[in-house]
């Protein structure tokens, strides 16, 4: 598993590698070219390339970057999460949340001999530990109305017949027209609908949506935003989870151009999972086109 990890740790492209062993070890490995940046700058941002002293200095040594190995723990979780904390080097700018990664964890915990039934049944995992987080806070303040009742009694999962989840999608939706964006056109709707901005970095945004006070909440309590989001949409209907998360594969030259029968296009499938799933089941506009980020 060492050797591996030496040699995958020197690839100049960005990947995760998990690796093991016919003895037994287990083994972590990021690679990819880590530029040495001027202090004080992480490369989230662009800054002026034409200033000498912004220019990369070398890059950062490979043993540097993210790894492990054989860890206490018994098994290594990688899920699109922070992983700096594993490397002296610090890589990740922007990681996704850590919703999918502590719910592996969580359910590896739950016993000792995994067997490959176990691992498939972790692999169509729909709990969220977001909804897990946000529904101490929400329920509270839901009434008797119809959707309110069936957030009340969701077990916080994204099966495709799911209804809560449904709701708590439509909810979660409107709470960031709410928070971040209001009037016909606004950047909110724009980034959620035409972009990956959300659909990435979602965690961020729960940080100050889930806390007790905020500018961004202009001068209304976290209560009363949960509050106008319910009731925005309190008229609405309810389709299980796998109506309404569907995607359509399209052909990638004539796709929607021809009737369906022809069968240049096929769907639309049913997506099980969110975005805080371990199976995933998040579907978007990204660069003009529907795309999705599903396994």
């Amino acid at each position: 598993a060492k050797q591996a990890m030496q040699i995958a740790g020197s690839l100049e492209v960005s990947f995760n590698w998990v690796v093991a062993d016919t003895e037994g070890n287990i083994g972590y490995q990021m690679s990819g070219l880590m530029p040495r940046r001027r202090p004080g700058w992480k490369g989230f941002a662009p800054i002026a390339a034409y200033k000498k002293n912004n220019d990369w200095q070398g890059f950062v040594p490979a043993a540097d970057l993210p790894k492990r190995y054989n860890p206490k723990e018994g098994y290594i979780v990688t899920a699109n999460n922070d992983l700096n904390a594993w490397g002296r080097a610090k890589p990740i700018n922007m990681p996704m949340g850590d919703y999918r990664a502590r719910r592996i964890a969580a359910v590896l915990e739950q016993g000792k001999h995994h067997t490959i039934t176990s691992v498939q049944k972790l692999h169509y995992d729909t709990h969220s530990l977001q909804a897990e987080a946000f529904m101490p806070l929400l329920a509270p303040l839901l009434g008797d109305r119809p959707h309110e009742q069936i957030l009340r009694e969701w077990r916080l999962d994204y099966e495709p017949e799911s209804r809560g989840a449904t709701v708590f999608e439509a909810w979660y939706r409107e709470l960031y027209t709410v928070v971040f964006g209001s009037g016909e056109k606004n950047a909110a709707d724009f980034l959620w609908k035409n972009s990956g901005t959300f659909i990435d970095f979602y965690q961020n945004f729960d940080r100050v949506l889930m806390a007790k006070k905020s500018a961004w909440f202009g001068g209304r309590s976290r209560e009363e935003i949960y509050r106008i989001a319910l009731d925005r949409i309190a008229t609405q209907s309810f389709r299980p989870w796998g109506e309404v998360n569907t995607f359509v594969l399209r052909h990638l030259l004539f796709g929607g151009k021809f009737p369906k029968f022809l069968g240049f296009d096929y769907g639309p499938i049913a997506v099980r999972g969110g975005r805080a799933t371990v199976h995933q089941g998040q579907i978007y506009r990204s660069a003009g086109r529907d795309t999705s980020f599903v396994p």
